[in-house]
């Protein structure tokens, strides 16, 4: 059995593309989940069987509101149309993996605490599968 080497990271050099736009200085998280539907069937006969389908994905946005750029992040979320496809790259490290996927876009919340910078944060589906592709050399 081989020992794997582990290389942990701390996320502050991710980059993130919606669209044409990039809006990693808003962006606080972005977090891909897999949904993986399981079935299991245990026959009479004692047999077990287990089988897994095909994943559904969200992608976990938190991010700074901004009522006051023109292209903010925030702004383009609600003035996208609900439902509207869009593709995003996402590059937790520069010279890492990027994971392309294509996001609906929904509005997020507005306002938050007195005192505060507030933030939002919006789940988003995901249409098909994400890809990773790593770095070229």
């Amino acid at each position: 059995m081989a020992a794997i080497d582990v290389q942990p990271y701390v996320m502050n050099t991710a980059t993130v593309k919606i669209g044409s736009d990039t809006y990693e200085d808003a962006l606080s998280s972005v977090v891909l989940t897999p949904t993986t539907p399981k079935s299991n069937f245990l026959a009479i006969s004692g047999k077990n069987r287990r089988t897994a389908g095909t994943p559904e994905w969200t992608c976990a946005i938190t991010f700074a509101q901004d009522v006051k750029s023109a292209s903010s992040f925030h702004k383009y979320l609600h003035d996208t149309a609900p439902g509207t496809i869009v593709t995003m790259e996402f590059t937790p490290l520069t010279g890492g993996d990027k994971v392309t996927a294509d996001i609906m876009i929904e509005p997020a919340a507005i306002g938050g605490d007195a005192g505060t910078t507030p933030t939002a944060s919006v789940t988003l589906d995901v249409e098909g599968q994400p890809t990773r592709t790593a770095p070229s050399s």
